[in-house]
């Protein structure tokens, strides 16, 4: 099979085969945990491959003390006063190889 591809320097690239996907396959998890700023803007931290069950109590706590500690800021500036939320986000990644 043969196709054309236009890149943005407006040569073209032929390609003799298609892309080949490979048979990986990753469930990646997120824990977003979600604040809400002193200009009342919502922020996230994210955590990755987090424990599972999610204990709420202990994810409270952690947020609670992250509040308290004043660490974070918004890319404006402004710090986390108060928990909004916590969510678990499953994503899935397939792997592509091209050859």
């Amino acid at each position: 099979m043969l196709f054309t591809v236009q890149s943005m320097f407006r040569y073209n690239i032929y390609l003799t085969k298609p892309f080949e996907k490979k048979r990986e396959v990753k469930i990646v998890k997120t824990l977003e945990l979600q604040f809400v700023t002193a200009n009342n803007k919502t922020a996230s931290v994210s955590i990755e491959d987090p424990i599972e069950p999610v204990d709420t109590a202990k994810v409270k706590g952690a947020m609670e003390q992250l509040i308290a500690a004043n660490v974070f800021q918004n890319s404006t500036g402004y710090a986390f006063i108060e928990m909004k939320g916590a969510r678990l986000v499953d994503h899935n990644v397939t792997e592509y190889t091209i050859e």
